[in-house]
């Protein structure tokens, strides 16, 4: 059992459960700046179904962006902590929570003005409005179009990220043979 391997996934374990929870609030307050004229905390406790199906959905396409923006930085912090042990893992955890702060800056920006275009498009229906009337219909379909806006911008952001990723140094691997 390797310490450094240990540190690294506790460093890695702790850094993700940060970010999940940011994430989180980070889609609950993007949602809420897109609409304003919801009492979204009222609206759940009243049992707004489609409020709910519209948080879910930012909540999920938030989650696709974070998690698509962190792959190359998790792969480098894990070849750092391979190739430098605690050193590694310190350069690693720099290079994560870089790519954190943008991820999540991506994600919630991304999604507010993606889903303000969408709603501009549809100019003859008040999105924000029936769903707050509680219109399930639509917010079912402005849940789809969410996640749909976040599957795209996560993979453009991603290969923005990939630019920030470290390069990794080549490390000696020792295969073992029959």
């Amino acid at each position: 059992m390797d310490s450094s391997s240990i540190v690294g996934g506790l460093i890695e374990f702790v850094l993700v459960l940060v970010l999940a929870a940011t994430t989180v609030r980070g889609s609950l307050w993007a949602l809420d700046k897109a609409t304003p004229d919801v009492d979204e905390a009222a609206e759940l406790r009243k049992g707004n179904v489609a409020l709910a199906i519209t948080y879910g959905a930012s909540l999920l396409s938030s989650a696709l962006i974070v998690r698509r923006i962190l792959e190359p930085s998790i792969f480098a912090f894990k070849g750092l902590v391979a190739a430098y042990g605690a050193k590694g893992a310190l350069q690693g955890l720099g290079w994560l929570a870089g790519a954190a702060v943008l991820a999540l800056l991506l994600a919630t920006v991304g999604l507010l003005v993606a889903n303000r275009i969408v709603a501009k498009a549809w100019n003859q229906l008040d999105v924000a409005a029936e769903v707050g009337k509680g219109n399930v219909a639509v917010a079912v379909v402005a849940g789809v179009v969410t996640v749909a806006l976040g599957l795209f911008l996560a993979d453009g952001a991603a290969a923005l990220a990939d630019g920030f990723a470290p390069s990794l140094p080549f490390v000696r691997v020792h295969a073992v043979g029959r």
